[in-house]
C-alpha cells in the first residue's frame, strides 16, 4: 500500500454525529478492545470501546464511551508505589462495574473485558474542548 493518494473514496454520509447521553446510569457493552502501550511513559493500556445499550426519544444510539485502562509499569513500583497501586484501584473499579471478577489473581487477560456487559453511571466530560461520554465509576464495597 502506498503513502500518497489522490483522494480517498469514503461514505461520510453514513457518519452522523451520536447524541449525548444525558448523566444517569445505563446498561453498558464493552464492543471492542485494542491492546497497546502508551507514548509517554512505556506503559501497557488496553482501550475500551464502550456502547450504551439505550437510545434517545427520537430513537437513535446515544455515543459511545471511550475508555483507557492504564497499567503501571516496573518504574511506577520503584518510584512510587502508590502510584502504581492507585492505577489498579481504577482497573478494579472498572472490573467491578462490568462483573469481571479479579479476587486472587496476578495476571489479567484484556480479552475478558470483550463483549461484558455492565451498568453504570455515564456522565459528559470535556477534553480539549469536545465533550463526550464517560464513565464515573463507583467505590469498591468493602
Amino acid at each position: 500500500m502506498s503513502d500518497t493518494f489522490d483522494y480517498i473514496d469514503a461514505p461520510f454520509d453514513d457518519a452522523p454525529e451520536e447524541q449525548l447521553p444525558p448523566e444517569g446510569m445505563y446498561p453498558l457493552f464493552i464492543r471492542d478492545i485494542e491492546k497497546g502501550v502508551t507514548k509517554d511513559s512505556n506503559r501497557r493500556k488496553v482501550t475500551c470501546y464502550i456502547d450504551i445499550e439505550a437510545t434517545d426519544a427520537n430513537g437513535r444510539p446515544y455515543q459511545g464511551v471511550f475508555h483507557v485502562l492504564t497499567f503501571p509499569s516496573e518504574d511506577d513500583w520503584t518510584e512510587d508505589s502508590r502510584k502504581a497501586k492507585q492505577m489498579l484501584l481504577f482497573i478494579k473499579r472498572f472490573c467491578a462495574l462490568f462483573e469481571i471478577k479479579l479476587g486472587g489473581q496476578t495476571k489479567f487477560d484484556p480479552e475478558a473485558l470483550r463483549g461484558a456487559r455492565g451498568q453504570g453511571h455515564v456522565i459528559q466530560r470535556e477534553y480539549e474542548g469536545n465533550v463526550s461520554p464517560s464513565l464515573r465509576l463507583a467505590r469498591l464495597k468493602e
